[in-house]
């Protein structure tokens, strides 16, 4: 597969992810418009503002299954960048089938993650899977 062809796949991939993870706030937007502009805040912190974090969930269920570690792709991180995503929530699914080494392995991967999101600039949660 070109190298063109695999950037447009991550933004595709991107896209919808980003989309899905939009439709709740754009949804109590369109809702407080609606009531005068406004979306009523949430119970118990009316006057209180909390910064927004927005970014992109890795789906690392679907790249698990396709046999691929994405945060280790050049290509998801340019297609990060050309929507300017600063922001991911990584999901990681356990290492389970190797004995005594699961939890050194586990932090293999972990150390292996914080590397490449430093190195390309990018702020992660990491949300470990139910194996």
């Amino acid at each position: 597969m070109s190298q063109q062809r695999n950037q447009v796949r991550w933004l595709n991939h991107i896209l919808i992810l980003g989309a899905l993870g939009l439709m709740p706030l754009l949804v109590a937007r369109a809702a407080g418009a609606a009531e005068g502009g406004r979306p009523a805040p949430a119970l118990g912190t009316a006057g209180v503002t909390y910064p927004i974090l927005i970014g992109a969930d890795g789906a690392g269920r679907y790249f698990t299954k396709q046999k691929l570690v994405y945060w280790q792709q050049e290509a998801w991180y340019r297609a990060l960048d050309d929507y300017g995503i600063k922001y991911v929530d990584v999901h990681i699914s356990p290492i389970t089938d190797h004995g005594s080494e699961n939890s050194a392995r586990m932090a293999e991967t972990f150390l292996d993650l914080d590397r490449r999101m430093r190195d390309h600039g990018k702020v992660y949660t990491i949300n470990v899977e139910h194996p």
